[in-house]
Parts: C-alpha cells; sequence; structure tokens
C-alpha cells in the first residue's frame, strides 16, 4: 500500500491529463471528493484516489509510468 499524499497537480501528471478536469470531475460530483483533508486549501489524495481517478477516466496508470521511464 502506498501511504504518499499527492497534490491535484501530481495526480494529473500521473494520469497525463489537464487539472481541470480532475477538478470538474470532483465538483460535479463524478467522483468522490478524496477521503484525506485538505491542507491549505489544497486537496490532498492518496494513491487509492488516483486509482479511482484512472479508472473514471479510462486510464492506465502502469502504461502511463513505463512510458515516463522509457523518455
Amino acid at each position: 500500500m502506498n501511504d504518499k499524499s499527492y497534490l491535484l497537480s501530481e495526480v494529473a501528471t500521473i494520469l497525463e491529463i489537464k487539472g481541470y478536469r480532475i477538478t470538474y470531475a470532483l465538483v460535479n460530483g463524478l467522483v468522490p471528493e478524496p477521503q484525506r483533508e485538505r491542507i491549505s486549501n489544497k486537496r490532498i489524495f492518496s494513491w487509492e484516489d488516483v486509482e479511482r481517478l484512472a479508472e473514471h477516466f479510462g486510464v492506465d496508470i502502469i502504461q502511463n509510468n513505463t512510458k515516463k521511464g522509457k523518455k
């Protein structure tokens, strides 16, 4: 289990999508808000939140991370 926390910009980078798309999905209730508390009014995502967002957007996290390693 990954205990690392991620900011919205980091999640967007992992998923290779624009951050505003994640914000839109959260604000409109398409996916649940992250479980962790906000820090300085910024959303804090767990790895489980990242996986949930990846599923919503149809993104393969493993494939994205592999491509980044080859660059």
